[in-house]
């Protein structure tokens, strides 16, 4: 066990290292708890309308705050507001997206440790707060030990400490290292008066009421184990006809829980009208915006095992995911192997049912606000591990596997240290990366150069690649990636953001990122003139976008202070008022089901068919619908002909590219069709005002220059007849 818990805090401190100050899982607002406390300010009275740099979590008990505000007491921390500068444009939430998942924008050194002023109270919280992780690691020990033998604990141990989202979490400034301890100590106190069929001493119940009720000043969830503790007493003393376990020692436990989170209960009920603080919290952090359905959840199940696992920084950094699958396979064997062996041990079902009591309550959290975490069950995290454990040490340990003549030891020896190095590379090559400093390019790559266009005075796009060919469709997780290099003019004091759209139909922007150039990292206030930064921007097209279409990337930088976009000028100081620096494909098919249908195939293409009126008036407009569907790749961009026929020949035409609207000539052009695309466009025939009344005939079909496309059947135009009226 000591070597686990010294390779623990090790890679603990990895953690403590590759993180920047206010960038670990919520830091950025736990820590201005502690510091409103440490300055002498009392405990944090949330106000919804100005809900300040804590947000919500000004609303979560007050225990580890009060911790460590007495162990920051004595460092000056009145820089809290020079470094605590939120990134408004970060990635939150979205580890699909590259750069940019900075939650704060980085101050000159202030990340350098041991740190200064508020930063270093930080690394002081860290520190604290990974040695708090200890007391976690060595209660998924004992509870393995105490349940199924030495070499679960052995096991359960390691599982939870190399856990890289417990280590991340252990790491940090954040109430859930507390929690979790006494989420473990709780389950393994409760664990041994099962055992023990209540027949504990005094002492022992003493104990376990203040770790429930410390439980509860710590973390509102913790609520939910004073509530197993009771369930299981009331178990034991039916099982046993002994009340007095129930009445007596039930009583003492729950009055010692809830005598210390009486002065927590009543705090909440005075200022906030409610003894858990949880309308306030709700208030300040919002709702989801329509009731959650299956298909959400579903989807929101990779989130959960994810942040169970590994989701780092602000739920934007994510681990291989061939990594979680290896993780996922684990757990399953585990779980599996428990509920064969396991459930059989006295005590063993309290591992199992407290996790899942906490996964039950994050469900329910979940329809009310999307906050599908998988570490927000970290209090039960002891359970899982020893859970999992139980299973695998069973499965090394059957009769078919040692016939192989493997050693168990080694094996579960190699599963230690490969979760251990799993740990430490995910520090320096998941974590580490994503908060290091772009450095300044001295020059564009010349298959890069481009323009430039000056933005301002300040800000100049010298340089673009854009992959060529690139597709994706509306609503899918395939993104279309730019590269841009900035260059900076005059010197600036302000914060300018870039911005990257893609535009599809009608120029509608479908596709958009708006934020801090070179890389999040390096805001324009501190470029120096001639300093060059790349950047790269990934976007992801909207589900509702309309498709097929060409995509245009416009490129724009844009004031946040005055609410403006800076005008955008070429080498001549010409004004640009659109700046596209590339395009892409966007693919998809909407229900395209005509009202006649022809199928019609000419070369490479089909008229699948048509909707018009049956008649229409002399002089006035007729408009038709014309569905196409791709059927080859045509390499040319050909033009529809709509023509009206009489007797003698066209009387009047709508030609026009297959998808031509009032803004843009030609948003698909047939070069970019491939087979499976459909199109739909809409045409307008101007009919002629002394035109007589009768029988007349459209004729549709697509031409390039003199080239008319040809019919498979024969010809080169589909017709069918048209009324005209007076």
């Amino acid at each position: 066990m000591t070597a686990i818990i010294r390779v623990y805090l090790l890679l603990g401190a990895v953690y403590v290292a590759v993180t920047p100050p206010f960038e670990a899982s919520d830091e950025y607002k736990h820590y201005p708890v502690v510091h409103h406390i440490q300055n002498g300010n009392g405990l944090v009275v949330l106000d919804p309308d100005n809900a300040g740099k804590w947000r919500q979590d000004g609303a979560q008990p007050p225990l580890y705050y009060l911790l460590m505000a007495g162990l920051t007491a004595g460092v000056d921390t009145s820089d809290l507001e020079a470094v605590h500068v939120f990134n408004d444009h970060a990635f939150i939430g979205d580890p699909n997206q590259v750069l940019n998942k900075n939650l704060m924008i980085p101050t000159p050194h202030y990340d350098q440790f041991p740190g200064v002023g508020s930063t270093r109270a930080v690394y002081m919280i860290r520190i604290a707060s990974l040695l708090l992780g200890v007391g976690t690691v060595v209660c998924a020990g004992l509870l393995g030990r105490t349940l199924f033998g030495a070499q679960v604990g052995l096991l359960a141990a390691p599982l939870t400490g190399f856990n890289p989202m417990f280590l991340f979490t252990s790491a940090a400034v954040n109430n859930d290292s507390l929690a979790n301890l006494l989420g473990a100590a709780g389950l393994y106190g409760l664990v041994r008066l099962w055992q023990r069929e209540g027949k504990v001493g005094f002492w022992r119940l003493v104990m376990l009421g203040v770790v429930l009720g410390l439980g509860m000043l710590t973390k509102l969830s913790l609520g939910a184990l004073l509530g197993l503790t009771g369930v299981a007493m009331a178990v034991l003393a039916w099982r046993q006809r002994r009340w007095r376990l129930l009445f007596v020692d039930g009583v003492l436990v729950a009055g010692i829980a809830f005598g210390l989170a009486a002065p927590l209960f009543w705090f909440n009920w005075v200022n906030y009208g409610d003894i858990t603080a949880l309308n306030v919290f709700i208030e300040v952090q919002g709702v989801r915006d329509s009731p959650l359905t299956w298909a959400q959840f579903y989807g929101e199940i990779g989130a959960f095992y994810r942040s169970f696992w590994g989701l780092f920084g602000g739920v934007n950094i994510a681990m291989p995911e061939f990594v979680y699958n290896c993780l996922n396979v684990l757990a399953i064997v585990g779980f599996v192997g428990f509920l064969w062996r396991g459930l059989r041990v006295r005590g063993a079902w309290l591992v199992l049912v407290w996790p899942l009591i906490l996964f039950g309550l994050l469900i329910r959290w979940t329809l009310t606000y999307s906050a599908f975490q998988g570490r927000l069950i970290f209090p039960g995290l002891a359970g899982v591990s020893v859970v999992i454990a139980c299973g695998v040490v069973g499965m090394l340990e059957s009769k078919k596997l040692k016939s192989t003549k493997l050693k168990s030891k080694k094996l579960r020896g190699g599963l230690v240290a490969g979760l251990g190095m799993l740990a430490g590379l995910v520090g320096v090559f998941v974590i580490r990366p994503v908060y290091v400093e772009p450095a300044k390019l001295y020059e564009v790559p010349a298959e890069a150069a481009f323009g430039p266009i000056v933005f301002g005075e300040a800000v100049s796009l010298v340089g673009v690649a854009v992959r060529p060919g690139q597709e994706t469709e509306p609503g899918a997780n395939v993104p279309l990636d730019v590269t841009l290099y900035w260059r900076s003019g005059q010197q600036t004091a302000d914060d300018y953001l870039t911005s990257v759209h893609l535009l599809g139909r009608d120029l509608q922007s479908v596709a958009q990122v708006n934020r801090h150039p070179a890389w999040g990292m390096v805001p324009t206030s501190r470029w120096r003139p001639g300093d060059i930064w790349i950047d790269q921007y990934r976007l992801f097209v909207d589900g509702d976008a309309l498709a097929p279409n060409r995509l245009w990337v416009k490129v724009a930088v844009y004031d946040p202070e005055n609410d403006v976009e800076l005008t955008a000028r070429d080498t001549a100081g010409n004004e640009i008022g659109l700046v596209t620096v590339g395009d892409g494909v966007l693919r998809g098919n909407g229900s395209a089901v005509p009202e006649t249908v022809l199928d019609a195939h000419f070369e490479g293409v089909t008229l699948v068919g048509y909707e018009m009126p049956t008649t229409v008036k002399a002089g006035d407009q007729l408009p038709i619908t014309l569905t196409w569907g791709s059927d080859d790749i045509l390499y040319r961009d050909m033009t529809v002909f709509v023509q009206l026929l009489g007797e003698n020949g066209v009387l009047a035409s709508g030609d026009s590219p297959p998808l031509a609207t009032e803004k843009v000539a030609d948003n698909f052009p047939t070069a970019l069709w491939r087979p499976g695309d459909v199109v739909v466009g809409r045409y307008v025939i101007d009919v002629p005002a002394d035109v007589a009344a009768g029988q007349y005939r459209i004729a549709v079909g697509m031409y390039d220059g003199a080239y008319r496309l040809p019919l498979l059947a024969g010809g080169d135009a589909v017709v069918w007849g048209i009324g005209v009226t007076r």
